[in-house]
């Protein structure tokens, strides 16, 4: 397995991509790749004043960055984990949201002390293997299905049961594309939490909700709407 790092000078949430089961490709801020200090073959920064290569043996170092704002760093004792693409913390050491992991991804959430995952997918998607990775970790899994034609007030509040649930807490929240799990969001910022639409939509948007309006996202935006008509 060759594991090459991308750490950009500029802002940016780590993500993984695994294009076979010889390459992975994972994409880091510098201000926490100190996360990722180990078991990577080749490390390419971008985005300063020169651009730089540091592989196996080899000890370049970029300049030292600027401080990250504090609301944008993680909780005292927690990370950003490779093995789950999209990780941010919605309420930190409580909450937290991202893709669905790959394997490993589980056992990070196991070993930061996370109890509960919360898996969205659509109507007729496949969980078996899904639900035997995440209990087979000893971690809570609660699935929640959504559709245009079922997303309601009752899933709604399903949902903020399942987050505010102190007993599972923390608790990670995950699709595996991220519209399915930002809608969620949103209807849960709006409806549970009432708060404006404007900074509902802006925390959605961190978490998987596509403002598009067309496309497969059409359907789904008409059924929100639709919902927050009723309010």
């Amino acid at each position: 397995m060759i594991v090459l790092t991308i750490v950009f000078g500029i802002d940016c949430r780590p993500q993984v991509c695994q294009f076979s089961d010889h390459l992975r490709i994972v994409i880091v801020n510098f201000h926490r790749c100190q996360v990722f200090d180990n078991g990577f073959d080749l490390v390419l920064y971008v985005g300063y004043k020169y651009g730089m290569v540091q592989g196996n043996g080899v000890d370049l170092k970029p300049p030292v960055p600027m401080k990250p704002a504090p609301e944008d760093q993680p909780p005292a004792g927690h990370d950003f984990p490779p093995d789950i693409p999209r990780f941010a913390w919605v309420d930190p050491g409580k909450v937290a949201a991202g893709l669905e992991p790959f394997p490993e991804g589980f056992d990070w959430l196991r070993q930061r002390g996370f109890r509960t995952v919360v898996h969205v997918r659509p109507t007729g998607e496949d969980n078996t293997e899904t639900r035997r990775l995440v209990e087979s970790k000893g971690l809570k899994y609660v699935p929640l299905t959504v559709s245009p034609q079922t997303l309601d007030r009752e899933l709604v509040a399903e949902f903020g049961r399942a987050v505010r649930d102190e007993a599972g807490q923390p608790v990670f929240v995950c699709d595996r594309r991220g519209p399915l799990a930002g809608a969620l969001w949103y209807l849960h910022f709006r409806l549970n939490d009432n708060l404006p639409d404007a900074e509902a939509r802006a925390r959605a948007l961190r978490l998987g909700l596509k403002e598009e309006t067309d496309g497969d996202a059409a359907e789904l935006w008409l059924a929100i709407n639709r919902l927050l008509k009723g309010m």
